[in-house]
């Protein structure tokens, strides 16, 4: 009987000792794993095959995924690469351009909105130098336009549009050149806006009168330093205001030559700016859809 109960207690330290071993064990074990930081469904990764290295890189979804690109001129060599035609390619990156540089507009728009409110009205400066601000987007737009696509800004705008080519204003010039005629034009309409400020169309002022002399001299001295003879001379022969008086005022020119002539006569005689509205026209329909027309538009 003594020798049974040696055995039992014998038996129950023992089981006593496994059950302290397996609970040290256990807490060890808790000890050691990871913890997540971020949980995830059940399942997620109970089949995770690790790819090779090149497959891990994305691909493209769709082919076009390969052609795309926020950078215009990398996106006009994807699209030739690929055998775009080059139409396609004008309307796309024209369409494009077009949409970046109105939604500049609107965001100043909006701006002059803001400054304004809803009680006060623009005063003739305010509008005058919004128009200026519209204008000198619009030339930024085609200056880039050109840089972009070699074609004329005007000629890109009327095929998007639909509309047919009524030829670009500034055609006598290299296309590299037209970007510095806009902005040469519109930097002088802001002077002789500035100058006539308050003045209607219709007022003559002789301060006003001499500033605008003025500022016709100041303007054929630039020029005489940004272009050529041959490019002033064409300019000259479209956009002086000898040439708008012969067109508005003398009789339809039977020859280019003889249009060159009357230009020439008019800018002896010192016949524009106000003084032209004082003379009376030799014909009311002269040079209307005749060779003085066409030549101002640049045909």
């Amino acid at each position: 009987m003594k020798r049974l109960l040696q055995i039992s207690l014998l038996a129950n330290l023992v089981l006593l000792g496994l059950a302290g071993w397996t609970a040290h064990r256990q807490h060890e074990l808790a000890m050691t794993r990871v913890v997540r930081t971020e949980a995830a469904p059940p399942g997620a990764g109970r089949f995770r095959r690790r790819l090779p290295p090149a497959l891990v890189a994305v691909t493209p979804r769709t082919p076009w995924d390969a052609i795309e690109s926020k950078d215009l001129v990398r996106l006009i060599a994807n699209l030739r690469a690929v055998g775009c035609p080059e139409p396609t390619i004008r309307d796309l990156v024209t369409l494009r351009v077009c949409r970046k540089y109105c939604g500049g507009l609107l965001d100043r728009e909006a701006e002059d909105e803001r400054a304004w409110g809803y009680t006060r009205f623009r005063n003739p400066r305010q509008a005058t130098e919004s128009r200026g601000r519209q204008n000198e987007l619009r030339n930024t737009m085609d200056t880039e336009l050109e840089a972009l696509l070699g074609v004329s800004a005007s000629q890109l705008k009327n095929a998007v549009l639909g509309w047919p080519d009524s030829g670009d204003p500034f055609d006598y010039l290299p296309l590299d050149k037209r970007g510095l005629m806009r902005e040469f034009r519109q930097h002088y309409q802001r002077l002789e806006e500035e100058a006539r400020q308050g003045l209607s169309p219709w007022d003559s002022d002789p301060a006003v009168d001499s500033r605008m002399k003025e500022l016709e001299r100041q303007k054929q001295a630039e020029m005489s330093t940004l272009f050529t003879a041959q490019e002033l001379e064409a300019f000259n022969l479209r956009e002086s205001p000898a040439a708008k008086y012969v067109l508005s005022h003398l009789p339809e020119a039977k020859s280019e030559a003889e249009f060159r002539t009357m230009v020439q006569a008019a800018v002896e005689i010192g016949i524009e700016g106000s003084e032209a509205s004082d003379l009376s026209p030799t014909s009311a329909t002269g040079a209307k859809g005749g060779l003085g027309r066409l030549i101002l538009l640049g045909f």
